[in-house]
């Protein structure tokens, strides 16, 4: 999927000083919803995202509105981050930046808060990312409960049958006017099938297994940024997730897959949200 251009050529740059041989160029690559909008097709530089239950393995991308059948309640629009860099980003909106205010997980009905009281950091919300990077002491707390190990490729892998576990984490986001949203993200999102590389490779269709047992990916990494969290399709397959150009992205949950759809048109000036 992309958008194409009048001449062959296409650069990316962030400094905007117009000279060629430094890559700095007078003008910014059009995302989708920009050459939509601009050629009239849609009303508003938008779109909303539909990743449904991982076990579904689809989804729906709706550019300029909102589908309002795949998820319950209201939008709740968050508070998007501006880049605070210092470098050529500074100041602007350059990723979907939003505050995370509250970590917590639930095994078998058993309650556990993670993260501090008054708790508060920057997290990118990304749909192509796999999983989340979280750091200590969310990621410990998550991993040493769980019989995690890693396979030959070094990649942290769970015997397949923890799907079916009833855990879930819960995060909790802020909200642009004070207003917060919890979004449910169930274990079985983190779990995903895992192929025995030695047959086949990326085309084998042998399920990985460890000391016999089956075993499949967990999506949970390590990184070392405490404010730099990358929250990826976990997060989108337990929510559904709006986001404007040129506002803020929006985000509810939805509390089951949901096949029919109900499209809502969104206007340049509507304020779309979680």
């Amino acid at each position: 999927m992309g958008v194409s251009f009048d001449n062959d050529e296409a650069g990316a740059c962030f400094s905007f000083s117009g000279d060629p041989d430094t890559c700095d160029v007078n003008f910014t690559i059009p995302t989708i919803p920009d050459a939509l909008y601009d050629a009239g097709y849609i009303s508003s530089r938008s779109y909303s995202l539909y990743l449904d239950d991982i076990e579904e393995q689809k989804g729906s991308i709706l550019f300029g509105g909102i589908d309002t059948a795949k998820f319950t309640g209201d939008l709740i629009t968050l508070a998007t981050q501006v880049d605070l860099s210092g470098d050529a980003h500074n100041g602007n909106y350059v990723r979907q930046d939003v505050r995370l205010t509250s970590i917590s997980g639930t095994v078998n009905g058993t309650f556990t808060q993670l993260s501090e009281s008054n708790y508060s950091a920057t997290v990118t919300i990304d749909s192509g990312t796999a999983g989340f990077d979280l750091p200590d002491p969310f990621y410990s707390a998550i991993v040493d409960g769980l019989p995690i190990v890693q396979d030959d490729q070094g990649n942290n892998v769970i015997p397949c049958k923890y799907a079916a576990w009833d855990a879930f984490l819960t995060t909790e986001f802020s909200g642009a006017d004070g207003t917060s949203v919890s979004i449910d993200i169930p274990l079985a999102q983190f779990i995903v099938t895992d192929w025995e590389q030695s047959e086949g490779g990326y085309n084998s269709t042998t399920q990985a297994n460890v000391d016999g047992e089956e075993v499949c990916l967990f999506t949970l990494d390590y990184t070392e940024e405490t404010d730099g969290m990358l929250l990826g399709d976990p997060l989108f397959r337990s929510a559904y997730i709006v986001v404007s150009t040129l506002r803020r992205p929006g985000i509810h949950r939805f509390t089951s897959p949901k096949t029919e759809t109900d499209h809502f048109h969104v206007d340049q000036d509507t304020i779309v949200a979680l």
